[in-house]
């Protein structure tokens, strides 16, 4: 409980004379860090920068697609589910079962298929923000090494930080700069 306390109480200091110093908002360039450890929110450096912006856009094509595409099965698949309840009284119980078993079957395949179609997209959502982190990495290591710090931590896995260690703005006009939308970025 006591180390606790004085970690705050560090903190706190930290924050306050972070604060004297630029008037109320803790801002410092990068190399004139007071402290060797940074924070980075990475959900925002991908939705934020022109990289990340480009490939959930293309992203949300695709699942608008795939989603245009479930709703057209499941249309057509009311459609031929009444035509069968329909021709239900002219055939005999065996005509039916058999046209109902098929469209059962058929129905079954479709959802199959949906899913797999879902996982191959969740899939890819997955490699791309693998990717866009495999090409920003670069780019936040060389802001490590230039700011002196030894770490850059994920800001919502730290307790408490002065917002002056954050620098994910940074690093988002960084990528932009070194990496654009990510079209030419180098392999």
């Amino acid at each position: 409980m006591r180390v606790w306390l004085m970690l705050l109480a560090l903190a706190a200091s930290l924050c306050g004379a972070a604060s004297a110093q630029t008037g109320g908002q803790p801002q410092f360039p990068i190399g004139q860090l007071p402290t060797p450890i940074l924070t980075v929110e990475p959900d925002r450096l991908f939705s934020q920068s022109d990289f990340g912006i480009r490939i959930a856009d293309e992203l949300a094509r695709e699942r608008e697609i795939l989603l245009e595409d479930k709703t057209a099965i499941e249309n057509q698949l009311r459609v031929e589910e009444q035509q069968l309840t329909d021709q239900r009284a002219d055939l005999s119980a065996a005509e039916f079962t058999a046209l109902a078993d098929a469209f059962d079957q058929k129905v079954q395949q479709l959802r199959r298929d949906q899913d797999e179609r879902s996982r191959a997209f969740s899939a890819k959502l997955d490699r791309s923000r693998q990717d866009f982190f495999a090409f920003a990495l670069p780019v936040l290591a060389d802001m490590v090494r230039q700011s002196g710090a030894v770490a850059i931590l994920e800001r919502r896995t730290v307790f408490l930080a002065a917002d002056a260690i954050d620098i994910t703005d940074q690093a988002i006009a960084r990528i932009n700069t070194e990496l654009g939308d990510g079209l030419n970025a180098p392999q």
